[in-house]
């Protein structure tokens, strides 16, 4: 549905409701990323102060097999890999989304986060994962999130989930 190239930004906010429901992003050749929304290497995507986000039935699938060898699949909702921030909304829902891969990786039913930069879901009244998942060869992950360190760096990738006095997560 939305695709954001390198060093784009994809702002979805102030909305009374965001939904992206039944996308789906597959490759006959090779990787796949983001049933729903896809943001590249230096991309950020902020889906903050809407009063309901909904990501259903989306999913991101790959051939199985490529010239190169390795085929994945990433983020059957969002694939993100610099900045994500989902933050201050009402009703945040990723509900049924998955991610496949025949032969090799699938991560993250809902979200895949390649840890370049910042990644917050924060001061949401209500957070729901509910039947998110992701499926490689015949082994079945009940996954929602699936986070990175692309950088094979040292530094540890924290994922903070928050709510407002008396939200629930």
């Amino acid at each position: 549905a939305i695709y954001g190239d390198s060093s784009s930004t994809i702002t979805l906010s102030g909305n009374e409701s965001v939904s992206f429901s039944g996308n789906t992003a597959s490759s006959s050749y090779y990787h796949a990323y983001g049933g729903a929304i896809y943001g590249a290497t230096s991309s950020t995507i902020d889906l903050s102060d809407n009063s309901i986000v909904t990501f259903s039935e989306n999913s991101v699938s790959c051939a199985a097999s490529s010239p190169s060898g390795s085929v994945y699949s990433y983020g059957g909702a969002i694939s993100a890999c610099n900045i994500l921030k989902i933050n201050n909304n009402d009703d945040v829902v990723f509900r049924g989304n998955y991610a496949y891969s025949p032969r090799d990786a699938a991560g993250g039913g809902a979200i895949y986060f390649g840890a370049y930069g910042d990644f917050s879901i924060q001061n949401n009244s209500t957070v729901v994962f509910e039947d998110n998942y992701a499926l490689e060869y015949n082994y079945l992950r009940i996954q929602s999130i699936y986070a990175y360190d692309t950088s094979w760096s040292t530094r540890s990738l924290i994922v903070n989930f928050s709510a407002p006095e008396n939200g629930r997560i």
